[in-house]
């Protein structure tokens, strides 16, 4: 093979090589000659290049898909600023049929072929040779052909002159009615990408076209025009003229069709002028679908309405109710996160009320979202301690309890009353599942901290005291670890660590002899002669 640092001193023989081996049956040895594809052209100069060399390239039976993607690749690295006319058609000519491809890989790479050329920024390529090359390719029978040009489009549209596009466009209007399921969709893909380039008059008439294929009997072209009506009202600045044809894709038989449609209005609404009623008027109509997909994108709506004035309070809180009724877990976990957004329009006692019926949901998912909304501000403190204590004391798995402790570092020195507090720390250093009694120790340096110590002395050291002398030794471990972690070291601390340097089970004693400071030197020396050879190791180590 040819090294790719001397390309540019490539001899004959190697060029004879490296042309013999674009047909090598071999994969490696074909992919590395396409590479050289650039180098041989410019050695060849472009009048050879593109009657001997790429003719004998593009008729080889051995390429893949994978091989037409690269070959495309490297012929638009190949040098054309000093290609006549005639070279550079010569070229477009000679992949033409590449277009045909219905290859996803493929058509990618000849629609970036075309891009690279036209952003060279040579005028007659701009103004001539490329927007005549898409338009034969638009006019085109073969479907495949018609997709490729108007895939071409959109990455061409900003370089080239005003009067081409409205040129390229009359051909492109009559694909609307293609006989060609995937030529509509990528008609409609190509309006919704290129309508905010176009000034009123032609983004008019792409309306006019889209709204003929809204009966589409393709459900992949329906689903690409809810895109194009956002893209639509984001050029025009108006919604209005939408209204009708999101109504006729919500309606739709297919659950995709209403569900992508869904998903839009936000996007399609923003920055918009309207009442609540122009946009809570497509909502009942998910909130009572069928399916659970819709349902869900119905629910990504709500943080939208939340910011919206003159709220029906009403209808709002009626939309939630069945929401928050779903049998969709993810229907009911969206409607748990959105509603502390709604604390100022509907009133912090609903939404409260309906955290708290959401945390004790069966879904984890659900009880999960529910927690992080107590982190919102729109929650008063009290209110978020009383939620989660209330999920602390249900039927929950550990990973839950566990996210419960997470998040109480970013409220709780906002609490006023500790009492409620002070019992969910207390449920949850006693909780049978070691992760969150875990969790809970290493969280109260924090606490003391945001709280103050009196907090501290008060209610919590009572609470390890009790659980030093708990019956599980797994309790009596716990109340070892809080007391090093929260350097619990009077008189209360050292009498705890000495008890359990004395326990009858010896996994208690491991504990105090694997994380106890070695500034207590008399309760290492003592467990340096324990019976348990792990415990004196651990002891010795640590001495």
């Amino acid at each position: 093979m040819i090294n790719s640092s001397a390309q540019n001193e490539m001899s004959n023989a190697e060029i004879y090589e490296t042309i013999i081996n674009l047909q090598n049956v071999n994969t490696a040895a074909r992919a590395s000659s396409i590479l050289l594809i650039p180098a041989i052209c410019k050695k060849l100069g472009s009048e050879r290049a593109t009657t001997e060399f790429l003719p004998f390239l593009l008729n080889t039976p051995r390429y893949t898909e994978k091989d037409w993607a690269l070959i495309l690749q490297n012929i638009s690295k190949i040098d054309i600023t000093n290609f006549s006319r005639d070279e550079i058609e010569r070229l477009l000519d000679e992949i033409r049929f590449l277009s045909e491809l219905d290859s996803k890989i493929v058509r990618t790479a000849f629609c970036d072929l075309i891009k690279t050329f036209v952003f060279l920024g040579n005028d007659e390529i701009n103004d001539e040779i490329i927007p005549n090359y898409v338009d034969e390719l638009l006019k085109n029978d073969w479907g495949p052909v018609q997709s490729t040009a108007l895939s071409i489009i959109p990455l061409i549209i900003y370089k080239i002159p005003g009067e081409v596009t409205k040129k390229l466009l009359k051909s492109v209007v009559q694909l609307c009615e293609s006989d060609t399921p995937d030529v509509r969709r990528h008609f409609v893909q190509m309006c919704a990408e290129i309508v905010e380039t176009l000034d009123v008059a032609e983004v008019e008439l792409l309306f006019e076209k889209v709204q003929i294929v809204l009966y589409d009997p393709s459900p992949s072209v329906l689903s690409e025009i809810p895109q194009f009506l956002v893209n639509y009202v984001k050029r025009l600045s108006s919604y209005k003229e939408t209204i009708k044809p999101l109504n006729v894709l919500l309606e739709h038989e297919n659950w995709r069709i209403r569900c992508v449609t869904m998903l839009s209005l936000s996007s399609l609404f923003d920055n918009q002028k309207f009442t609540f009623e122009e946009f809570y008027q497509f909502l009942p109509i998910g909130a009572r679908d069928s399916e659970p997909e819709v349902r869900m994108a119905t629910c990504q709506q709500l943080p939208f309405m939340a910011k919206m004035r003159n709220i029906d309070v009403q209808k709002m809180k009626d939309l939630i109710e069945i929401l928050f009724q779903d049998k969709n877990q993810h229907s009911r976990a969206s409607v748990a996160s959105s509603l502390p957004l709604f604390s100022s329009s509907l009133g912090i006692e609903f939404v409260t009320s309906h955290l708290l019926d959401l945390i004790p949901d069966t879904s984890r998912e659900v009880k999960l979202a529910a927690i992080e909304a107590l982190k919102s501000k729109d929650i008063t403190r009290e209110t978020a301690i009383e939620c989660i204590l209330t999920l602390a004391q249900s039927q929950c798995e550990w990973r839950e309890k566990q996210s419960i402790v997470e998040i109480i570092p970013t409220f709780v020195g906002e609490i006023e009353d500790h009492k409620k507090f002070t019992e969910l720390v207390d449920l949850l250093f006693n909780d049978a599942a070691i992760d969150v009694r875990m969790a809970m120790v290493k969280c109260l340096p924090e606490l003391i901290q945001k709280i103050g110590k009196k907090w501290f002395l008060d209610d919590i050291v009572p609470i390890i005291v009790k659980a030093s002398k708990n019956e599980d030794y797994k309790m009596r471990q716990t109340a070892v670890r809080a007391v090093i972690e929260c350097d619990m070291f009077d008189k209360i601390g050292l009498d705890i660590l000495e008890a359990a340097s004395k326990d009858k089970v010896c996994n208690v004693r491991l504990v105090v002899a694997k994380y106890i400071p070695r500034c207590y030197p008399n309760i290492l020396e003592l467990l340096k002669n324990d019976e348990d050879p792990d415990v004196s190791e651990l002891a010795y180590i640590n001495f």
